[in-house]
C-alpha cells in the first residue's frame, strides 16, 4: 500500500493554483441533511472563537493523474460540496456588498482558470448524479439557485442546505450595523473556510484507499468496496451510442438487492465465495479485480444472481418458486431462513440455484436440513458465524466445479449433499447447549417467537387443517406485559420472565381484542374458543393441573417442555 498523508488546509483543495478536483461518478448523491449541516456551521462559528476545526481526512486518488492535472476525491466529497455551497452563499451575499470580495470567492475558490485553454472551470467536477444541476445553480453565478425546481431528492437537498446556510449568514450579518463591519465579518469567514484543517492523503489507486477505510476507519468515509467494483465495471464497460448499459444494469443490482435489505457488497461478496474463492471483506476488492478478466460477462453473472439472491430473499409466496420442485416447502424453508436473520448459508443456496437446471435431484431435503440446522446451530446457540460460511463457501465452489467439468453430475452431487449434513452435524451443539439457550427465548425476537410458536402448533396439531394466517393470529401473552391489578403483579416484578416464549401462545386476533390485560380466569372462556392446537393444548394441561395458576415456574416449565418437543422432535437431526 503506498500512500503519502500530511496535515494541510481545505485551502489546498479549493484554491489550488494548478489541480482542478473530480467526483468520480461512482461516488454516493450528495446526501447531507440538516443535522449535518447544523454540526458543521456551529464548528465552524467555534473555530471564529480560537478553536481549531478540523474538517477530517481527504483521501485524493492520483491514479489517472495527467496533463489535464484532475485529481479524484475518494473520499470528503460531501464535506467538500458543502463548503462549496456555503462558499457560493457568500458569493451571492456579498455582490451587493462588496462586488470585488464577490468576484475574489468565484474565482478563487469555486470556479478556476485554466492557463492553458484561458477557459474557467468548476475548480470540484461533481459526480455525474448531480453535476448540471450543482453547476448551474451553485458553482455558476448566472442562474439563483433560489428559482430552482428540483425534481431530486439530491438536488432539494443541494437546495435546502443552501438555504438553511443562507440563513445562518443572513441572522450573523443581521446583528452588524456598518456595512464595512459586514464585509469583515463574510471575509473573516471566507478566511476561516480556506484555513479548515485536513490530512490529506495522497493515493496511487483506489486499492489504497479500501485498505485505509478498512484499517483506519476513516472519519466520513463516502466509499465501500461495491462502490470501487462499480467504478472498475464502468471504466471497463463504456457507454455505447446514447446508452450507459453498466449503469442500467448496476441500477437493476442495486433495486434487486437493496430491496431484499441486504448490502451490495455483502451480496457480492457471497457471489465471488459461492463461485471463484473464498475470500475476506478486506481482501474482496483486489481480489477480484485481479482475477476479473471480462469485465461484461463478470457484470451479467452478477444481474444474474441478483436475481437468485432475490428469490432466496425475497419470495412473497410459492407462487414466485414455480420454476421449482414442491415450491410451496421450498418457500417455507427459505422464509424460515429468511427470519432467522442468517445468511452464511445463501452462498451454498446461490450455487444452488444457480445450477438448479442441471441438477438432477431435488435439493429440497438438504435446504430443509439446512433449515433445521441453522434453527439449531445459529438462531438458538449462537454458532461461529465465520465457520459455517467456510463450510456453505466450499461447498457451493464444489458444485460449481461437478457442474462445470459435467461427468457424473447426478451422482458426485448426492455426495456432496451427503457430506454436507455430515459435516454439519459434527459442529451441532449438544443437546444440553441447545436446552439452555432455548430456555433463554423471548418476545424480543417477535418474528423467531412467531415461527417457533407456529412450528410447536403444527406438530401439536399433527394435521393440516388449520394453516396459520398471520393476517389473522396474534401472539398473546398469557401473563400480560402490563397487568391488570387483579393479578396482583407489578411490571417490575414481572420483568425477568413475562416476555419468555413459555408465556406466549397464538390467537385469533378477535379473540386476542376482548382478553386484553385481564386476569387469567376471565381470560380461559376466550382462550378456549381457540382451534389453535399450542393454545387448545396449554388450556388443556391448565385444566388438569392440580394447582391451576400460571406464574414464573409455570412459565419456566412450559418453556423447557417446548425446548424438548424442539430438539427432539420439529427440529431433530
Amino acid at each position: 500500500m503506498k500512500f503519502h498523508a500530511n496535515n494541510d488546509k481545505l485551502g489546498c483543495i479549493l484554491a489550488s493554483r494548478e489541480e482542478r478536483f473530480r467526483i468520480p461518478r461512482y461516488q454516493r448523491p450528495y446526501s447531507w441533511t440538516e443535522d449535518q449541516i447544523n454540526d458543521f456551521w456551529n464548528d465552524l462559528i467555534a473555530s471564529s472563537k480560537g478553536d481549531n476545526y478540523f474538517l477530517g481526512s481527504v483521501i485524493l486518488n492520483y491514479e489517472s493523474y495527467g496533463d489535464d492535472k484532475v485529481v479524484d476525491i475518494i473520499d470528503g466529497q460531501q464535506r467538500i460540496l458543502t463548503s462549496t455551497i456555503l462558499l457560493a452563499v457568500l458569493r451571492d451575499i456579498t455582490q451587493s456588498l462588496d462586488e470585488e470580495l464577490s468576484n475574489s470567492i468565484q474565482r478563487q475558490s469555486i470556479y478556476m482558470e485554466d492557463g492553458v485553454r484561458r477557459i474557467y472551470q468548476p475548480r470540484v467536477e461533481v459526480g455525474e448524479s448531480a453535476k448540471e444541476f450543482f453547476e448551474k445553480y451553485i458553482q455558476s453565478r448566472e442562474v439563483s439557485i433560489l428559482d430552482s425546481k428540483p425534481q431530486y431528492s439530491e438536488h432539494r437537498k443541494i437546495l435546502n442546505n443552501y438555504k438553511l446556510l443562507k440563513e445562518k449568514v443572513e441572522s450573523e450579518l443581521d446583528r452588524i450595523d456598518e456595512v464595512n463591519k459586514k464585509i469583515e465579518w463574510i471575509t473573516n469567514l471566507y478566511s476561516q473556510i480556506d484555513d479548515l484543517s485536513i490530512i490529506k492523503v495522497r493515493i496511487e489507486s483506489e486499492e489504497d484507499a479500501y485498505e485505509i477505510f478498512e484499517t483506519t476507519n476513516a472519519r466520513g468515509v463516502d466509499l465501500s468496496v461495491a462502490d470501487l467494483i462499480k467504478n472498475v465495471i464502468f471504466k471497463n464497460i463504456p457507454e455505447k451510442g446514447n446508452r450507459d448499459s453498466a449503469k442500467e444494469k448496476w441500477s437493476y443490482i442495486e433495486q434487486k438487492i437493496e430491496g431484499t435489505g441486504t448490502e451490495v457488497k455483502r451480496f457480492i461478496r457471497y457471489y465471488w465465495i459461492s463461485k471463484e474463492a473464498f475470500v475476506s471483506d478486506k481482501r474482496l476488492f483486489r481480489t477480484i479485480k485481479q482475477n476479473t478478466l471480462n469485465w461484461e460477462k463478470f457484470l451479467d453473472d452478477l444481474v444474474d444472481n441478483a436475481e437468485k439472491w432475490d428469490l432466496i430473499l425475497n419470495s412473497s409466496s410459492y407462487e414466485d418458486l414455480v420454476d421449482y420442485q414442491k415450491a410451496d416447502k421450498l418457500y417455507a424453508s427459505l422464509n424460515a431462513l429468511k427470519l432467522m436473520g442468517v445468511i452464511q448459508h445463501n452462498a451454498l443456496l446461490l450455487s444452488i440455484f444457480r445450477n438448479y437446471k442441471y441438477l438432477d435431484l431435488n435439493p429440497l431435503n438438504l435446504i430443509e436440513f439446512i433449515e433445521k440446522f441453522t434453527f439449531q446451530y445459529s438462531a438458538i446457540s449462537k454458532g461461529q458465524t465465520n465457520r459455517v460460511e467456510k463450510i456453505y463457501s466450499r461447498y457451493a465452489r464444489d458444485i460449481e466445479d461437478v457442474v462445470k467439468e459435467g461427468v457424473d453430475i447426478n451422482k458426485r452431487i448426492q455426495t456432496l449433499f451427503h457430506n454436507i449434513k455430515a459435516e454439519l452435524k459434527t459442529i451441532l451443539p449438544s443437546e444440553g447447549e441447545f436446552i439452555s439457550e432455548f430456555n433463554e427465548v423471548s418476545y424480543s425476537k417477535r418474528e423467531l417467537s412467531r415461527y417457533i410458536l407456529g412450528k410447536i402448533n403444527n406438530y401439536l396439531q399433527k394435521t393440516n387443517e388449520h394453516k396459520i394466517d398471520y393476517n389473522n393470529v396474534n401472539i398473546e401473552h398469557i401473563l400480560p406485559q402490563k397487568p391488570e391489578s387483579d393479578w396482583g403483579l407489578k411490571k417490575s416484578d414481572i420483568k425477568g420472565y413475562v416476555n419468555k416464549l413459555g408465556n406466549l401462545t397464538l390467537l385469533d386476533k378477535r379473540l386476542n381484542s376482548k382478553i386484553q390485560n385481564t386476569v387469567l380466569a376471565k381470560k380461559i372462556p376466550h382462550l378456549r374458543e381457540s382451534e389453535l392446537a399450542i393454545t387448545k393444548k396449554f388450556i388443556e394441561n391448565l385444566e388438569n393441573s392440580e394447582n391451576p395458576v400460571w406464574d414464573e415456574e409455570q412459565i419456566n416449565n412450559r418453556q423447557k417442555n417446548f425446548a424438548e418437543i424442539a430438539y427432539h422432535q420439529i427440529w431433530k437431526i
